[in-house]
């Protein structure tokens, strides 16, 4: 079975155990995920900088060698996840699960060629109106959220809390731009 039917028979699944639903009141909110998205984006910036500035460190009082790596990682994934919910909330669709909503990106996107003529030319440019990269981007991030907020094993490095931090800028970016799109 190639990819493209996997990913519908997972989606059907979805809708069928009422975990992707079509909710057109979930419209009006999509303004208030991608806001929502942009603040966890600003602060997983503001930590990632505060907490590599000694002077920050030592205004707050703060052990010099303290780091929120974690947290940098966790907010950026739920920026990225906040930009996926509002632009599924602006076609009317609500998917609040970490696991369906990739799918139903590239199912509602990815799959489909519904929208203005600007992405269209997006999909003939980059394949895809919603790269494929891109969801890799939100299912890697949430592999990095998982680890920083759950596995006390995992040393949390810097450089993957930068790495996912510019993931979710990127991501964050382009759903701003296909948000544009759909509202137009």
């Amino acid at each position: 079975m190639d990819y493209q039917k996997e990913v519908i028979l997972k989606v059907r699944k979805y809708i069928e155990l009422e975990i992707i639903i079509e909710d057109k009141a979930k419209r009006k909110l999509a303004a208030n995920y991608l806001e929502k998205a942009r603040h966890n984006f600003l602060l997983a910036k503001f930590v990632n900088k505060g907490t590599a500035s000694p002077k920050v460190l030592e205004l707050v009082g703060f052990d010099p060698e303290f780091t929120a790596d974690d947290w940098v990682i966790n907010a950026a994934y739920y920026a990225m996840y906040m930009a996926a919910q509002a632009v599924l909330a602006a076609l009317g669709i609500k998917c609040e699960n970490h696991n369906a909503t990739p799918f139903a990106l590239e199912y509602y996107f990815v799959f489909r060629n519904k929208l203005e003529q600007e992405f269209v030319d997006l999909l003939k440019k980059h394949q895809d109106i919603i790269k494929n990269e891109d969801i890799e981007l939100l299912r890697a991030g949430k592999e990095s959220r998982l680890a920083a907020q759950y596995d006390v094993t995992v040393a949390m490095e810097k450089e993957r809390a930068d790495i996912v931090l510019a993931d979710a800028g990127t991501f964050l970016d382009r759903m701003e731009r296909l948000l544009a799109a759909i509202s137009k």
